[in-house]
């Protein structure tokens, strides 16, 4: 049972990437997220941020970004990368890091994960 599931989301997946083009990125990198907001009648919403953790799980792929907003602080966001509510990723800069996850940046200052 648990080979027949994970062969149907290996070819979900697939479907996917052939219709939608997901750059490559990882942590470190500086990305730029589209997302479709439902709960707002489907208004388009961008986020930017680093990504600081990306769970590679098959179908349930997702991946974090996070960005220092003024009074608001720090903000964390978690997407699926299959989200239908996803309308695109841009990549805007590349960043190499020594880590996979960048868990450490939430105490850091400000200044060295904001982006403009």
């Amino acid at each position: 049972m648990g080979f027949l599931l994970q062969t149907l989301e290996a070819e979900q997946a697939a479907a996917v990437d052939k219709s939608r083009n997901l750059p490559q990125f990882g942590p470190g990198d500086i990305i730029e997220v589209k997302m479709a907001v439902p709960e707002n009648r489907r208004k388009v919403a961008l986020m930017k941020g680093v990504v600081i953790a990306r769970k590679n799980r098959g179908w349930q792929s997702a991946f974090t970004i996070r960005n220092y907003l003024g009074n608001a602080g720090g903000i964390e966001r978690t997407f699926p990368l299959y989200s239908p509510s996803l309308l695109a990723i841009k990549v805007l800069e590349h960043r190499k890091v020594r880590r996979a996850k960048l868990y450490y940046l939430r105490d850091r200052k400000s200044s060295e994960y904001r982006v403009q």
